[in-house]
């Protein structure tokens, strides 16, 4: 739906739509991506696109590593 708004070029309506999922998926490095990916959208959204491009980057390495599975030992 935010890729939806997005091509629309409706970001209010985007960036509501992917906080709404980070409220319901807080701890998802993909709900965490859309935000950035609107942030992207805007001429002033350079900084927080790299925030929330490097904080989802550092989610899904904490979900990989702590998941409880050795991939490291392969």
């Amino acid at each position: 739906m935010v890729r939806a708004y997005l091509a629309l070029s409706k970001c209010k309506e985007a960036l509501f739509t992917a906080r709404e999922a980070m409220k319901v998926m807080h701890q998802s490095a993909k709900a965490l991506k859309l935000v950035g990916d609107v942030h992207a959208i805007s001429s002033s959204g350079r900084e927080k696109v790299i925030l929330f491009c490097h904080g989802s980057l550092i989610q899904g390495l904490y979900i990989f590593w702590g998941s409880g599975s050795n991939h490291a030992a392969r």
